[in-house]
């Protein structure tokens, strides 16, 4: 679906133009998670870095902005129908690429929250692996996204609901510990969060392998990799 959409974006200069400044959008979003993710790890404070990742979010909602009006103004003052499925696809991804800025900016202030270094909470290891974990499913997504690799696309979907499970799990066993209210929620809410990015880029890895209509739901996948669409199972 996505390389027929592409072969129609690059026919013309506007949707060629606009299928590039999306892929701009999402590496924007990849330095915010850079840059936040070297909180997490805890060799950089997060007050050092808030002015500058505030920054970038807003130029990232300025590119969603953007890449929204052109879409609308090419449709209305040309009306070329078969650039509508195109148009349909990068109104739905470009709002996820948005969420993305938005989520990096909740573990920054999620990490502004904590009363106790990364370090010495007790699942820090777990955060840290999760995170490490979300940086390569990022770079793969892009990758995806630009390249239009469908095995690819399928893979991060697939790894997103395994992720999921995880993230799930490891939340309920925090709930039923002992922890102090600070560390409990901070940790908890940092989970959360890494977890919804993974959601997102997902979501844009969809438009790869799904039918405009579809864009956004969940494959029912198997470890050993059937794939069945799961038409009343939409990404949470």
């Amino acid at each position: 679906m996505l390389k027929q959409i592409i072969d129609i974006w690059r026919s013309r200069k506007t949707e060629e133009r606009l299928y590039h400044e999306f892929v701009e959008m999402l590496e924007m979003d990849w330095k915010m998670f850079e840059i936040v993710m070297g909180v997490i790890g805890g060799g950089v404070k997060p007050d050092d870095v808030q002015d500058d990742l505030f920054r970038r979010d807003i130029e990232v909602n300025r590119k969603e902005r953007s890449i929204r009006k052109q879409i609308v103004e090419s449709l209305s003052v040309r009306g070329e129908n078969t650039t509508v499925p195109a148009s349909l696809v990068l109104m739905s991804v470009v709002k996820d690429a948005e969420r993305v800025g938005d989520y990096c900016k909740n573990l920054l202030e999620t990490a502004q929250l904590m009363q106790k270094p990364v370090t010495d909470l007790k699942y820090s290891q777990e955060v840290l692996e999760i995170g490490e974990h979300v940086c390569r499913i990022f770079q793969e997504s892009i990758r995806a996204f630009a390249e239009e690799d469908e095995d690819q696309a399928r893979e991060i979907i697939e790894d997103e609901g395994l992720m999921n499970k995880r993230c799930d799990a490891l939340i309920e066993a925090i709930a039923r510990s002992d922890l102090g209210a600070n560390e409990a929620v901070t940790t908890a809410l940092w989970i959360r969060f890494l977890k919804r990015i993974e959601a997102h880029l997902s979501n844009i890895c969809s438009s790869v392998v799904l039918p405009v209509h579809r864009l956004d739901s969940r494959l029912k996948y198997e470890k050993r990799g059937s794939v069945q669409p799961d038409a009343d199972s939409d990404a949470k």
